[in-house]
């Protein structure tokens, strides 16, 4: 990112802004699509290698309810993820 931001002000520098402006706009928009395929496809990856968390539903007085709770589910699931980090 830091190269491309060099090559782009490197080649915006000595020209008027407003002759830059679409084509910024269209740099910005590649990149923006580029980092979000790497944040999903890293999401995708985190999830797959994370080992399996188990949990049970159950009906109590007339609710679904985690057991355990789901308090404690996300708790582990962020503890899990803290291991790949």
């Amino acid at each position: 990112m830091n190269q491309i931001k060099l090559m782009v002000d490197q080649e915006t520098k000595n020209r008027p802004l407003d002759h830059c402006k679409l084509w910024l706009t269209h740099i910005n928009y590649q990149l923006y699509k580029a980092l979000e395929f790497q944040y999903r496809m890293g999401l995708e990856s985190l999830n797959e290698n994370l080992p399996d968390i188990q949990a049970d539903l159950y009906f109590k007085d007339g609710r679904v309810e985690f057991r355990p709770s789901f308090e404690a589910l996300k708790s582990k699931y962020y503890g899990e993820i803290q291991k790949f980090i």
